[in-house]
């Protein structure tokens, strides 16, 4: 549902609420007679419910089952109107969320990717791909040629 016809939905379930709450009221004030089915046990399941109601508590029971029966189109109002707000600031969140992602990958194409990027879950890149491919496919160096590089690397540390 859209959040237009969620707003149409809640406002039809408020004035159901107002009707039923109203309905209720002059029932339990007496301005509106109990339906003579009802009474008689004819008519629909809800008359026969609330002539069980009413056989119980009088017209305060059935006036009572009308504001309970109101009560959740109350809230069933409250919930289309208030479930929208709520959603809208989830997706403040998430559009916070989606700007910072963007932001980020915007920032790797200035960084190169690196193997730790793609552990942590991103997808690799195809110059990463390929710089990859082609330092696996050069020739391994050598314990020796480690251990000789090391050395002739090591004086220069030493000299500063």
């Amino acid at each position: 549902m859209s959040s237009n016809d969620k707003k149409i939905v809640g406002v039809i379930f408020l004035i159901l609420f107002l009707c039923i709450a109203y309905d209720s009221i002059a029932i339990y004030q007496g301005e509106i007679p109990y339906p003579e089915e009802c009474h008689a046990g004819k008519g629909s399941i809800i008359c026969h419910f609330k002539n069980l109601v009413f056989e119980e508590g009088g017209y305060y029971g059935v006036a009572m089952l009308n504001v309970a029966f109101s009560l959740i189109f109350l809230v069933l109002a409250f919930l289309m109107f208030f479930d929208e707000s709520y959603n809208q600031k989830n997706n403040v969140i998430g559009k916070s969320r989606a700007d910072e992602q963007e932001f980020s990958i915007l920032n790797n194409e200035k960084k190169p990717q690196t193997f730790e990027d793609i552990l942590h879950g991103e997808e690799p890149t195809e110059e990463f791909l390929e710089d990859f491919i082609e330092r696996s496919n050069a020739p391994k160096i050598s314990d020796d040629e480690l251990e000789r590089q090391a050395l002739e690397f090591k004086p220069d540390a030493e000299q500063k």
